[in-house]
């Protein structure tokens, strides 16, 4: 799809929207516990759609809502079989799931995807799996609490941790501060003071982060890979609190 472009994907009958990557629309059809699985729909020139039955996907699976761990190449995915939980890729490239070796238990904000890596976080350990070779092993690091896996950057895990002189423990709430944690096991040093919500990666492998010292000094900042294994950060945009005063025009006591 040429950037600017907009298209539109009319989802068939019998179909339910599941993602989007890059210009390809996931969506979900069939049975669930039945003949459930992964569909591929993409626009055409000519304005038709084209739609591709996702291949290798068994029979029986109750497919697990998505988690947003997707770019143009695929999409990590899981699926339920019985008393068995599976994790695999949606290649959308191929059109076709692969069972991986290994089973993420975390989802949404304790899980994070990178152009090189898939980063979990699991009973006070992060674990994090190559997706050049998945049959590799995955690598673990203890990490204690956090509240967020941002992402990877370098040789680094990106996370936030609740500090809890910032106030009560809240996800949407600035709380938090962004440290590095390095795969080597070395102490984890301090990017932000403090952040809310999650980072976006970059196509280069970098990592844009919200945050600041304080909620007055508030804007975005870029992590990327430095040099020697570690990271850099550096402010790209300003964000200025908005502030509103509401006049009173009546008050009644009681």
């Amino acid at each position: 799809m040429t950037s600017g472009q907009i298209s539109t994907v009319a989802l068939p009958d019998g179909h339910f929207y599941f993602s989007t990557l890059g210009s390809t629309v996931v969506t979900t059809a069939g049975t669930p516990g039945t003949d459930s699985t992964w569909h591929l729909l993409d626009a055409r020139a000519d304005g038709s759609v084209s739609d591709r039955t996702v291949q290798g996907v068994p029979s029986g699976v109750h497919l697990q809502s998505a988690a947003g761990l997707g770019d143009a190449h695929g999409q990590v995915v899981q699926y339920r079989k019985g008393d068995d939980d599976v994790t695999g890729w949606l290649d959308i490239e191929q059109g076709r799931f692969t069972a991986l070796p290994y089973t993420v238990r975390a989802w949404y904000y304790l899980v994070a995807l990178s152009p090189t890596h898939l980063v979990w976080y699991e009973d006070g350990t992060l674990h994090v799996a190559s997706r050049q070779d998945p049959a590799a092993a995955v690598r673990t690091v203890r990490v204690g609490e956090i509240s967020q896996v941002l992402g990877m950057v370098g040789d680094n895990v990106v996370v936030s941790r609740y500090d809890s002189s910032l106030g009560q423990n809240d996800t949407y709430r600035a709380v938090s501060r962004v440290e590095a944690v390095p795969l080597d096991g070395s102490a984890p040093r301090t990017l932000l003071a403090r952040t809310s919500r999650q980072a976006v990666p970059t196509p280069d492998g970098g990592l844009l982060v919200a945050g600041g010292a304080d909620t007055d000094h508030w804007g975005v900042s870029l992590v990327e890979a430095a040099e020697g294994g570690g990271v850099t950060v550096r402010r790209i945009a300003d964000a200025h609190p908005r502030q509103a005063a509401h006049t009173v025009s009546q008050l009644t006591l009681t």
